[in-house]
């Protein structure tokens, strides 16, 4: 666990270096946001979505690129995300519906565009996915939902995920 730790600083550092070269005005910032760690395995953060937030257990995912969290009408005793309590919601023009097979078990949900925080970051405007279906292994995890932290290119929903769209947006 120590080396995931010093990894995940490493990275941190590395990325502060090299956007904040291109980026003066974000040299030298840092954001943090506190990680739960369950049994070694997961790793997760607190992550705010709507306005005004709704606040979910997120698990940090690097085998993915999409982010989902529980839709309003699922049954599950987790956070739900309930688009019109959120003044900033709005939905991608086609809707987009996606099915996340690689998951363990099946997860499907519809797309939706509103502001996402984490680590006192409030970015405005990005792509999440609202499941309406997850199968009973994935309700039972210990996290709300799943952010996975790849690139781009590997998204269903073909968006960035919270942490490299705060990159590209000068945040960090």
């Amino acid at each position: 666990m120590l080396k995931n730790i010093f990894n995940i600083i490493i990275l941190l550092i590395l990325l502060n270096f090299v956007y904040g070269q291109s980026n003066p005005k974000s040299a030298g910032k840092v954001y943090t946001a506190p990680l739960t760690v369950s049994n070694d395995i997961y790793y997760m953060m607190n992550v705010g979505i709507g306005t005004p937030s709704q606040k979910f257990n997120i698990l940090l995912s690097t085998g993915g690129a999409d982010f989902f969290v529980p839709a309003f009408n699922i049954t599950t005793n987790k956070p739900k995300f309930f688009p019109k309590k959120s003044s900033t919601f709005s939905s991608p023009n086609p809707p987009k519906y996606l099915n996340f097979p690689e998951i363990r078990g099946e997860v499907q949900g519809i797309v939706g565009i509103d502001t996402i925080e984490f680590a006192g970051l409030k970015q405005p405007k990005l792509e999440f996915s609202m499941a309406d279906l997850i199968d009973k292994q994935t309700l039972a995890d210990p996290y709300d939902g799943i952010m996975g932290l790849s690139f781009a290119k590997l998204s269903k929903a073909e968006s960035k995920n919270p942490v490299l769209a705060a990159i590209d947006n000068s945040m960090y």
